[in-house]
């Protein structure tokens, strides 16, 4: 049985290159009301994957098979799609700002840490612009 979540069916895409940590985040999402997707365990799946569908959020592993998972955090960032790092390694060993910068679980996350990264994330999604919308400019409006 879920709990009730604001955020319940929201997608989030999974990108975590050990299979069972992987399926563990997807039953953790559902758990809690969020729809997982994929999970993806490398670089090129998880872009092949963006071109197709677009998640809500995504919880990024930040070393799939030793390869940096930084041209997904950039393709994230590029459509807009608010994400977390969850890593076993420390904010400062972190190879690029992307990664570095984004918002960081540790491994292993529970339900309850996954849950609030997401809702922490979710203030971005407000300010998301609707797919095919420009994104609106930091200036100030009329």
């Amino acid at each position: 049985m879920t709990k009730s979540n604001a955020l319940a069916g929201y997608r989030v895409l999974v990108v975590e290159d050990e299979l069972m940590i992987a399926l563990d985040m997807c039953s953790k999402l559902e758990e809690v009301g969020y729809v997982p997707v994929g999970p993806v365990g490398t670089v090129d799946e998880a872009l092949a994957l963006l071109e197709r569908q677009r998640p809500d959020f995504a919880l990024l592993d930040e070393n799939l098979r030793s390869v940096p998972v930084t041209p997904v955090a950039e393709a994230l960032r590029r459509r807009h799609i608010p994400f977390c790092v969850i890593s076993g390694y420390d904010r400062s060993r972190s190879p690029t700002p992307v990664l570095r910068d984004a918002p960081r679980l540790s491994k292993p996350a529970t339900s309850a840490m996954i849950s609030g990264v997401l809702e922490e994330l979710s203030h971005s999604v407000a300010q998301r612009p609707a797919e095919g919308e420009a994104y609106p400019s930091a200036g100030h409006g009329e």
